[in-house]
């Protein structure tokens, strides 16, 4: 959720621009819509897929945190570089705010400086979709941090998943326990790899025990050496 300071600072951002390269812009058509009594814009897909961009910055252009261009609300268009410098400049206020809150001046500042950094540079390849690790059994904010996800704290917006276990489904929960999915995958990759190898060594077992039967002569049967 969003902090009154959060959405008060929205207001003084600096304006930086985030360089595109044209193939890789598109544009996304706007929306006039009302949300809780107020006149709102919204972005809309320009195809179907994951857009974590239009996610976030709808998410705060409902909550009146970031505005369009007036020129984008005039043609009822905005491209990929509108919206990812609209989220850039929001997500550099919030930046500089944590790095003057910082005690220790040195150090600290330039840690923060780096992940701000950091994070602006990722927000061009939100357009294309971003990798969720969700764990199934600790709410619907249980995901493993990555850079990703600090992108969206910076901004101000809480991902949340729908990926959950039932809690009555005892026997699922306690074996799936606090594992994230990809952690849950490499448990299945790794059943399979055992399995497939217990089934290999079942056949050459198999298969020596045949050799073996071959060998064995009947008890009352003779072998013949020479002649008769």
């Amino acid at each position: 959720q969003l902090t009154p300071n959060s959405t008060q600072i929205a207001a003084e951002a600096p304006y930086i621009s985030v360089k595109m390269s044209a193939n890789r812009s598109q544009a996304y058509q706007l929306k006039a819509i009302r949300f809780q009594n107020t006149a709102r814009n919204i972005l809309l897909q320009n195809e179907n897929g994951p857009c974590p961009l239009l996610a976030a910055a709808n998410a705060l252009l409902l909550r009146g945190v970031i505005k369009l261009d007036p020129v984008c609300v005039r043609n009822g268009v905005a491209s990929t570089d509108d919206v990812v410098n609209m989220l850039a400049n929001r997500a550099l206020t919030a930046g500089n705010r944590e790095t003057a809150n910082q005690t220790v001046a040195s150090d600290s500042s330039h840690h923060a400086e780096y992940h701000l950094n950091e994070v602006l540079s990722l927000l061009p390849s939100l357009q294309h979709g971003m990798d969720v690790n969700p764990k199934f059994t600790s709410g619907p904010t249980g995901v493993e941090y990555t850079n990703n996800l600090a992108t969206f704290d910076l901004l101000g917006v809480e991902l949340v998943h729908g990926w959950l276990l039932d809690p009555q489904d005892i026997e699922t929960v306690s074996g799936v326990e606090s594992k994230t999915y990809n952690e849950l995958i490499e448990t299945v990759i790794h059943g399979n790899d055992a399995r497939e190898a217990v089934q290999k060594l079942e056949a050459q077992l198999f298969e020596k025990e045949q050799i073996l039967e071959e060998d064995v002569v009947p008890e009352g049967q003779e072998t013949k050496t020479g002649d008769d």
